[in-house]
């Protein structure tokens, strides 16, 4: 098994309106090994089978992790009213000590911790992603103008979607 099985990327998509806990908001998560495998899921069951295909993974990195605890949280139908009640009762948890942010995740023999970059990449000098996609040869196409206001609504702006997501 080599390190593009091992490590994972997360990213979601989601609308920027604030309800980012309701599954209906979330039109998708996004994993890759960055190397020959990247996944578009835009469903519970799809998620749960990336989880059981994928039971090796044990650890995610994602640049941003608060906004892909919700989306996982979301997607799952996880809906607590507190972090601490997500902590105690769900299988997505969520801990932040000083800038140090992890998530572990249980989920029908899937466990895995997704651990925060971006206060790392802060520190080396990028502030977003899309410095960091330009330092390592990945820049990040600009994002359709619907993004975050609204689900795509015909199957070219879908395609134009996961495009975008997978980059």
């Amino acid at each position: 098994m080599t390190s593009h099985d091992l490590y994972w990327a997360i990213d979601s998509e989601f609308l920027m309106s604030g309800r980012k806990a309701l599954a209906d908001d979330v039109h998708s998560i996004q994993l890759s090994n960055g190397s020959n495998c990247s996944v578009f899921i835009e469903s519970a069951s799809q998620l749960r089978r990336f989880f059981s295909k994928h039971n090796y993974v044990k650890k995610m990195y994602a640049f941003n992790l608060a906004p892909e605890v919700g989306s996982l949280r979301a997607m799952l139908g996880e809906s607590y009213s507190s972090h601490d009640e997500a902590n105690r009762r769900g299988a997505v948890k969520f801990n932040k000590l000083h800038n140090k942010k992890v998530c572990h995740v249980r989920l029908n023999g899937f466990d895995y911790k997704i651990y925060d970059i971006q206060s790392l990449c802060h520190n080396l000098g990028f502030r977003n992603l899309k410095a960091l996609g330009k330092y390592l040869g990945f820049p990040k196409d600009e994002p359709p103008t619907w993004i975050g206001v609204r689900k795509w609504r015909t199957p070219a702006e879908r395609e134009t979607f996961v495009k975008y997501s997978l980059r």
